[in-house]
């Protein structure tokens, strides 16, 4: 996946870099909390926090509204559930752009 500076890529950073430390601390944090819950996780990117937290999740559902980024992620990460998303996200976005105006 080509890095453009809108996502973030682990294998971009160095894990002791401040963006690193913040993504992958969300991801920490957060696992305290699910232990054999099934998770969703939104704007999933291209996966490495949705793998994460399959380590001790019950099931993790991963959505980005990137058609590119979940076909990347569908090959890194298998363990994670990866559905076909797009069309909601796109309507639910269209509503709550509609609710804020």
């Amino acid at each position: 996946m080509k890095f453009t500076g809108e996502r973030y890529l682990p294998n971009k950073f160095e894990e002791s870099d401040s963006m690193s430390k913040m993504h992958l601390g969300r991801y920490n944090f957060a696992m305290q909390f699910i232990k054999d819950k099934n998770i969703i996780d939104i704007a999933c990117g291209e996966g490495y926090g949705s793998n994460q937290l399959a380590g001790v999740a019950k099931t993790v559902t991963g959505i980005d509204i990137d058609n590119e980024t979940i076909e990347n992620a569908k090959l890194k990460y298998k363990k994670i559930i990866y559905p076909l998303l797009l069309e909601i996200l796109k309507k639910l976005t269209c509503q709550i752009n509609q609710l804020t105006q």
